[in-house]
């Protein structure tokens, strides 16, 4: 569910903040990438819990037309193919995942025109009324729609976005990840399984893993950061160390502690990693130079062997 990639974007945040920080302490670091790490679950339960108040906002309307005082024969027998939705269903019966909400207190109850506004633009699409006229019913259409809704209305919406950013800082570079995580759990799901499905969170063997991998990352280079540093400044001809942005330093003190110190990434998987990090977090011109000392260090590095790889072809 997490991935290593996202996670070098969490140390890098942490490394950020804890070289901004007047308290250069590792457990503060960690406690902040810990943290960051356990926002990206938040999200991705925020996004299913908001499907769910989507159906509710469905409901709802429905029971509000029963009601008018002058109720049309279409308010009297409403289409509930959408509330009824056998997929949602099954997954919002999920026992462990309604626990997960409760724990981590997940839920919409504050911010209701959000849901609201995404039911009525879906509800006003063809995608909805082909859906809702379509007398085929199956697990599998009820799954699409639902995919279809989270991928077209829900991931795009603007105000949803702005909603997480304004809520935690953490999420500003989550939010496509953490809808990407949710749509691949969904269409994993068979329709045996949404009922019972066991959600992936921070205990699982896998995220453990990579946890660990993000924890060991944040030290070796907070310990090695120096070392590197200098390394670096002996590669960037007409540079002082004062003018080569934070950020950009980091970027080059991560790649390298991964260069050296995980022997079993190989030195291709670093640096393409890290070239897209610093894509993402970098400018242009910036990018291209973390580029060009990356490459003089790694190959220097392995031809006189302090870069060292186990397993066969590690080292390309």
């Amino acid at each position: 569910m997490l991935s290593r990639r996202h996670a070098r974007v969490k140390v890098l945040q942490a490394l950020y903040a804890y070289k901004l920080s007047e308290n250069h302490e590792y457990h503060l670091a960690e406690k902040q990438l810990n943290h960051s790490i356990e926002k990206v679950f938040d999200m991705v339960y925020y996004q299913m819990s908001l499907l769910f108040k989507i159906k509710d906002v469905a409901s709802k309307t429905i029971e509000e037309g029963k009601n008018k005082r002058v109720p049309t024969a279409q308010d009297l027998n409403p289409n509930m193919r959408f509330v009824d939705n056998v997929f949602l269903q099954q997954l919002e019966s999920n026992a462990g995942l309604q626990h997960i909400f409760e724990k981590r207190s997940i839920n919409w109850n504050n911010d209701s025109n959000i849901p609201k506004n995404i039911y009525k633009k879906f509800r006003s699409s063809a995608l909805y009324k082909s859906y809702m006229a379509d007398e085929t019913s199956s697990f599998e259409n009820d799954k699409a729609i639902i995919l279809k809704l989270l991928k077209k209305f829900v991931y795009t919406h603007r105000a949803l976005f702005d909603f997480y950013e304004d809520s935690s800082i953490f999420w500003v570079s989550d939010y496509e990840y953490a809808t990407f995580i949710l749509i691949k759990i969904l269409q994993s799901l068979n329709e045996h399984e949404p009922g019972t499905y066991s959600f992936t969170n921070s205990t699982d063997d896998e995220i453990k893993d990579v946890i660990s991998f993000s924890r060991t990352l944040l030290k070796k280079t907070i310990l090695k950061g120096k070392n590197f540093t200098e390394i670096i400044a002996l590669h960037a001809q007409n540079w002082e160390m004062e003018r080569i942005a934070l950020m950009d330093n980091l970027i080059m003190q991560m790649a390298l502690t991964e260069l050296f110190e995980f022997p079993t990434i190989p030195v291709k998987v670093s640096l393409n990693e890290y070239i897209e990090l610093s894509k993402s977090y970098s400018t242009p011109k910036s990018n291209l130079f973390i580029n060009g000392i990356l490459d003089k260090i790694t190959e220097e590095a392995l031809a006189d062997g302090r870069i060292v790889k186990k397993g066969r072809g590690l080292a390309g």
